[in-house]
């Protein structure tokens, strides 16, 4: 009969392989140098970098990583497989998504002018998703940082001196992103107008009862403010005529003052105290000034009367003109005399 021969036959399945891939999901536009990789000592690499990509280093057939440079923002791709050690090749290559974000951009404003000891706001224009870390800096080089702020936030400043305000960087901190040079644009000078300043040769004057007091309002160095501020704080008891104490006014001329006149016919002076504000064209006060007046007495001569004194033909008339005519305040005084023909 007819004879069988047999032979047993191993047959060995390997499950297909699955490659995967790690590194940077989301990137910045025009970032370079980005790796990705794979499983190591595999063959037969098979790489494929979407066209917003270009392939910097790797991505052979015998690379296990590619490292790419990514140009504008949107949706991109980078896939690999390979033959494993069995010589099996996956089904379908393992497919990574990349999303290339839109780099930020920032601007800086506010310029203005401000007077001493003022503030004024810088504003900041960003584009991104947000919120975004901001650093910029004064022309002297000093940075100023802020953490998470928004598009259209403002911040304080208050210079001591014109400065100008420029950004250093912009990171936006959804996406890790930061702008370049070329998207941080604009600037904000704020210039610090000077404060006037009242003469100081001001201070203190000296004039007559009765005589105007002359005084023109200055500032140190010559020329006038824009307008004056002008208050009196004191006026001496023994001063009449004149402005009381009170506010004479804002906005007022130099020579707000100078026709100004007071009686004294006391035995001692008196002061009248103005104090003064100097204002600046470009809205900017100075400090407070006093302008003190020191008003001198006049002589208060006493009446006599008709027949008081009486002389003798050929007899000297004694009499005393500083113990008669200043009887009232003492004033020390010089005189001119005339004399009346005899009726």
């Amino acid at each position: 009969g007819g004879c069988v021969d047999s032979e047993d036959i191993t047959v060995n399945f390997y499950e297909q392989p699955v490659p995967t891939l790690s590194g940077s999901t989301n990137v910045c536009e025009n970032q370079i140098g980005v790796t990705y990789t794979t499983e190591t000592g595999q063959s037969n690499y098979v790489w494929n970098v979407s066209a917003g990509g270009s392939v910097l280093a790797g991505g052979g057939a015998t690379d296990d990583f590619v490292t790419v440079d990514w140009g504008t923002a949107g949706a991109e791709t980078v896939s690999v497989n390979y033959d494993d050690l069995n010589g099996c090749t996956a089904a379908l290559a393992t497919v990574y998504n990349v999303t290339v974000e839109t780099l930020p951009t920032g601007d800086i404003a506010g310029a203005t002018s401000i007077c001493p000891g003022f503030s004024t706001n810088l504003s900041f224009g960003l584009t991104g998703t947000g919120p975004f870390d901001v650093v910029y800096q004064d022309d002297v080089g000093n940075n100023y940082i802020l953490n998470g702020i928004a598009d259209g936030d403002t911040r304080s400043v208050s210079p001591s001196e014109s400065t100008t305000y420029t950004l250093v960087s912009v990171t936006d901190l959804s996406t890790g992103c930061e702008a370049i040079p070329v998207g941080l644009t604009g600037s904000a000078t704020i210039t610090v107008d000077p404060s006037p300043v009242t003469a100081s040769n001001l201070a203190f004057n000296t004039t007559c009862s009765d005589d105007n007091i002359g005084i023109t309002l200055l500032l140190e160095g010559g020329g006038s403010a824009s307008s004056w501020d002008v208050e009196v704080i004191s006026k001496a008891g023994n001063l009449t005529g004149g402005p009381g104490v009170g506010i004479l006014g804002t906005g007022l001329a130099e020579t707000v003052i100078s026709a100004h006149n007071f009686n004294n016919v006391s035995s001692t002076s008196g002061d009248i105290v103005y104090r003064v504000i100097p204002n600046s064209g470009g809205g900017c006060s100075g400090s407070p000034f006093d302008v003190i007046v020191t008003i001198n007495p006049e002589p208060a001569g006493t009446s006599i009367a008709t027949g008081s004194e009486v002389g003798c033909s050929d007899v000297a008339l004694s009499y005393s003109i500083q113990d008669n005519i200043n009887l009232d305040n003492g004033v020390l005084s010089t005189f001119v005399w005339s004399a009346a023909d005899n009726a």
